[in-house]
């Protein structure tokens, strides 16, 4: 909720809309006026409307009015009609605006042209009855029905306009000047400004509307369409009432969530809810989401008029779609085949991504730009609203089509170090793949910039205060082109393989940590195994995703890495510092599962536990024991049931205590078996390991000794359910024997953890 803010009508029309463009503004609001004046009662004998809704000044448009024996659906039509005829209308009127919209053509090879065959067709549909599919996603989102959408279309053969579009009153030498409704940010009228918070609940006066999905019927003269997510450049919702509650805001940002899931060549997006006579337009991106202070629809008719017929005459990239993806927002769901090209035009890695100190790509403008053709996505995350949206993808390059590459795309938090600046410093690890280039695309705080922001408003009264003097999150948009590929855990093929990888992940973090950099997100996703394998596991194993990552000491590091003459000319604090505050060291980060024991111990804490190497490397042995317990397959014990069970809990008690339990029982991994079973030896291994060396400096290397014994032992004497030896056993007692005090030191508050009560 909190990343949701009204803004005012007029200040979200200039700046959203318009992109701060007062002339296009003023012309669009000349050809909203002549448009109203189309549809008055006087103008229809001349002009064939066909069921394009009347408007009369006293009672507004025919049939957009909702009433109580009206059920929703039967509204649709009305709208479908007129929003056509508008933006119909305004695509006339304007000089080249299909020219942004041609067909989508397959690029040409070393370019990313925008080839193109004809217009598209861009229409408003009846979409109700059809749930909206996706190409990449079988399960969450699936079943959504938008109740309208402006949706891209191959236009139509016989080039004539749709059966509900009528033609435009021909422009006079001297254009009316319009009311000037929006332009400026004017007061909102008594009856808007009621509307201006949400509502919890809904007015218990509407239980006598009928249900508009319980008695839903097909609009008739629609064409058949693909109900397809890609195909949709916004999303209506109608509703009823006027009030907007919590479950319609949910409803509408799904929707934008859906579509920037489907679209990953659109960095933002609109939706539109109709709540009885009360019109808003939201725009949705990773950093939050504005949504204008609503206006009545029947009292601002040419204001209505204009936000329509702008949002059907708007380009791709002015929809949100990045022009640096070749045929952005023209590719339709029929249309899979289309290969698409991806510019990268590189910038330098600078340390801090505050936008303040530099623009995006401008920074290294004497390297080549890149262009590659994308191939399969190999990752994408899930939620793409206010998240860094990560997507990840293989590559090869336009011009040689054997260098292949790994691109990765977020939206970074612009108070974080800059991913690219710990690759560069990293440039030496071999186990970190190579940044061969790097891209600032785009910040969100430069759209933010375009509205003042004493012109927002709250969304709820809860939010009026909550956060008030906190500076609001921004996100930049990165791209990074990797050297090489990696393959996934899940694709392990047997235990040596694992060790193996094993042995140069830790010699990876060992290496991240001599450069002063702590990954502090060792993952199941983040270790990557050699790409191809010959079955024993050679090939170079990599550690990715230095997106968290912290530097030992920012100062030092920062000054010996920085690239270039722009930090050598000024001091440290004015050159990397300045106003830019770097966000706290936060102890407990990563992937929970995954995350050290101590760490997960200290979450609750009023003492900070800096997170060090030791936890990385701890980390990994997480990482394979997860891996083991998965390569059993349902056929699982009780106890690895629940270890496993509780292991990937999303409550950090449980998990702390589960990964204390197996750290501490002796022999609690014995007969592990599955797929990994002979991974048991360094699982026990570990345990008396951590508790010998825990935090000192030598426990790195000691795991990693292991690891490369265990290896040993397993390539030597091939055995497909080993056993934990009598002298490691042994090891382990004795340590335990030794290091008593210690335990015991931790054994009461441990007890604690136990008890069955839930932490403050």
């Amino acid at each position: 909720m909190n990343k949701i803010v009204q803004v005012k009508t007029g200040a979200f029309v200039l700046a959203v809309l318009y992109n701060g463009a007062k002339p296009k503004m003023k012309e669009d609001a000349k050809h909203a006026a002549k448009c109203l004046d189309s549809l008055k009662p006087e103008q229809r004998p001349t002009i064939p409307l066909s069921d394009v809704p009347n408007y009369d000044e006293k009672t507004g448009f025919d049939g957009l009015k909702p009433k109580p024996s009206r059920a929703e659906h039967e509204m649709y039509v009305s709208y479908v009609s007129l929003l056509n005829h508008v933006g119909w209308f305004f695509r006339n009127s304007t000089k080249d605006v299909d020219g942004a919209w041609l067909a989508a053509q397959p690029p040409t090879a070393g370019t990313a042209s925008q080839n193109a065959g004809p217009p598209l067709q861009r229409v408003f549909r009846d979409t109700h009855n059809n749930p909206r599919s996706f190409s990449r996603y079988k399960e969450g989102l699936a079943g959504l029905k938008p109740d309208l959408c402006l949706l891209i279309e191959p236009k139509e053969s016989e080039g004539e306009p749709l059966e509900s579009e009528g033609e435009p009153v021909e422009s006079e030498d001297e254009p009316v000047e319009p009311e000037d409704e929006s332009m400026e940010s004017e007061d909102e009228t008594e009856d808007e400004s009621e509307d201006e918070s949400m509502d919890e609940t809904e007015d218990e006066s509407e239980d006598e509307y009928v249900d508009s999905e319980s008695e839903a019927v097909e609009s008739e003269g629609e064409p058949e369409v693909p109900a397809h997510w890609k195909d949709v450049l916004v999303p209506f919702e109608l509703k009823k009432r006027k009030n907007m509650d919590v479950a319609t805001l949910a409803q509408v940002s799904q929707y934008a969530q859906s579509l920037m899931l489907e679209q990953y060549d659109r960095n933002f997006v609109f939706t539109v809810l109709i709540s009885g006579t009360q019109c808003r337009v939201f725009h949705w991106d990773v950093a939050g989401a504005q949504v204008m202070v609503p206006f009545d629809i029947h009292k601002k008719p040419k204001l209505f008029l204009q936000v329509m017929g702008r949002l059907a005459t708007m380009t791709p990239s002015e929809l949100g779609y990045d022009i640096h993806f070749s045929n952005a927002g023209r590719v339709l769901s029929s249309q899979a085949d289309i290969k698409t090209h991806l510019t990268i035009h590189p910038s330098i890695p600078r340390p801090f991504l505050n936008h303040a100190d530099k623009s995006p790509t401008t920074e290294c403008s004497n390297k080549k730009t890149l262009i590659l053709e994308l191939k399969e996505m190999q990752f994408e995350a899930k939620g793409p609203l206010f998240t860094r949206a990560t997507r990840v993808w293989r590559a090869v390059a336009t011009n040689d089509p054997q260098a292949t590459y790994i691109v990765k795309q977020n939206w970074a938090d612009d108070r974080r170090p800059n991913e690219g600046f710990f690759h560069h410093v990293a440039r030496n690890v071999n186990e970190v793949p190579k940044l061969v280039s790097m891209e600032e695309r785009e910040f969100t705080s430069s759209f933010r910039a375009r509205f003042d922001s004493n012109l927002t408003l709250p969304i709820s009264k809860a939010d009026d205060t909550k956060g008030a003097n906190e500076k609001p999150l921004e996100r930049v948009l990165l791209r990074f082109v990797f050297d090489r590929e990696g393959r996934s855990l899940s694709k392990a093929t047997d235990s040596a393989e694992l060790l193996q990888a094993t042995v140069q992940w830790i010699d990876g973090l060992i290496a991240l940590d001599n450069c002063g950099i702590i990954h502090r997100d060792i993952s199941h996703g983040n270790l990557l195994l050699p790409f191809t394998s010959d079955g024993r596991g050679t090939g170079q194993a990599s550690i990715i995703d230095l997106g968290l990552s912290h530097f030992k000491d920012n100062a030092k590091t920062i000054k010996e890495f920085a690239p270039g003459e722009d930090y050598s000319a000024r001091t440290f604090d004015q050159a990397v510092l300045g106003s830019f505050q770097p966000q706290p060291h936060r102890h407990l980060t990563g992937t929970l599962p995954f995350v050290a024991y101590e760490l997960l111990k200290s979450f609750h804490n009023s003492a900070q536990c800096q997170h060090g190497l030791h936890h990385d490397v701890e980390s990994v042995f997480w990482v394979l024991l997860y891996v083991c317990l998965k390569g059993r397959g349902t056929k699982m014990d009780t106890k690895f049931a629940d270890m496993l069970r509780d292991l990937t809990s999303s409550d950090v008690n449980t998990v702390k205590n589960q990964k204390l339990t197996c750290l501490l029982e002796e022999d609690i991994f014995k007969g592990i078996g599955g797929t990994f079973g002979d991974l048991e030896g360094f699982l026990g291994g570990f345990a008396a390991i951590h508790l010998d060396y825990g935090k000192q400096p030598v426990f790195a290397s000691e795991v990693r000794n292991l690891a490369f014994r265990e290896l040993k032992k397993i390539r030597g004497s091939p055995v497909t359910s080993p056993v934990t030896s009598p002298a490691t056993r042994d090891n382990k007692r004795e340590f335990e024997q030794d290091s008593l005090d210690s335990i015991h030191a931790l054994s009461q508050y441990e007890r604690q953890l136990k008890a069955p009560k839930a932490d403050a």
